[in-house]
């Protein structure tokens, strides 16, 4: 086994024992701090784990990261996992590393079955750059607005239903849930619109058919849902669980985008 496989194996295993923490420490009545503490121990060196495999595997293939379409995939792990981290203790949404956690794993071992090598294009190398890590950014932005806003039905659902259990008392307030989901959403369309912007630079070189079509399609809806519920949900009057349900809905998409890349990773349309 050499270090790439070593490497893979150790934030696999990490991702699985976050992953089963969270879900433990979310499934009880209470969430049980032992089993938080565990999940958050084990998801950083997962993290960390993960960013290493990239970095050794773009090296041992003299492959840029931001070029190749397998690194891609791996990367918005990353960057979800990530930007998880980060807001977890201070928003107090812990709890979403239940679904952060099995993403992060997910990406990691989908990318080991892509080809590692580069997308091919003839345009310039820096514009393919960015407009990749726009939608790595962008992407993983949406995604965890997503979560939280999974978060914000759950716990309106239970304040429907008066069962505001001892343990929802762990996750913010509804308020604080909706303004967190919409900040989120609104930093993630910056990037996902430089995305759409330097998408456009490769949109000629593309076979207008078949999974090229659909790619481009959703790409352009996932934009446009974002731009709605930010522009348009204020103005219409959308609050909550509708702009949730919206967020859910693009996430969802945004992430079959990701799926149709590994079938077709090259900007020209071949593999």
């Amino acid at each position: 086994m050499n270090v790439l496989e070593t490497t893979v194996l150790l934030a696999v295993i990490a991702y699985a024992i976050a992953a089963t923490a969270y879900y433990l420490a979310v499934a009880r009545h209470s969430l049980s701090k032992e089993s938080l503490r565990v999940a958050n121990l084990a998801l950083i060196p997962g993290l960390l784990l993960h960013l290493v495999s990239i970095v050794v595997g773009s090296v041992e293939t003299h492959t840029c990261p931001v070029a190749s379409v397998q690194f891609a995939v791996s990367l918005t792990g990353i960057v979800t996992v990530g930007m998880f981290l980060l807001l977890a203790a201070r928003f107090r949404i812990e709890p979403i590393g239940a679904m952060v956690a099995p993403l992060g794993l997910v990406a990691l071992v989908s990318a080991q079955f892509l080809h590692s090598g580069s997308v091919t294009s003839q345009s310039p190398k820096i514009w393919l750059a960015i407009h990749i890590t726009s939608n790595i950014v962008g992407v993983g932005l949406f995604t965890l607005s997503a979560g939280v806003a999974a978060a914000y039905i759950v716990q309106s659902s239970r304040l429907k239903a008066k069962r505001a259990e001892a343990g929802d008392r762990h996750m913010p307030g509804l308020l604080q849930l909706e303004r967190l989901m919409r900040r989120l959403l609104v930093i993630g369309f910056v990037p996902l619109s430089l995305g759409v912007t330097t998408g456009a630079m490769f949109a000629h070189r593309l076979r207008f058919g078949g999974l090229d079509a659909m790619r481009i399609g959703l790409s352009y809806g996932v934009w446009l849902i974002a731009g709605i519920m930010i522009i348009g949900g204020p103005l219409a009057g959308w609050r909550g669980r509708k702009i949730a349900w919206g967020n859910i809905a693009g996430a969802l998409v945004s992430l079959f985008v990701v799926v149709l890349y590994m079938f077709t990773p090259s900007i020209t349309g071949g593999r």
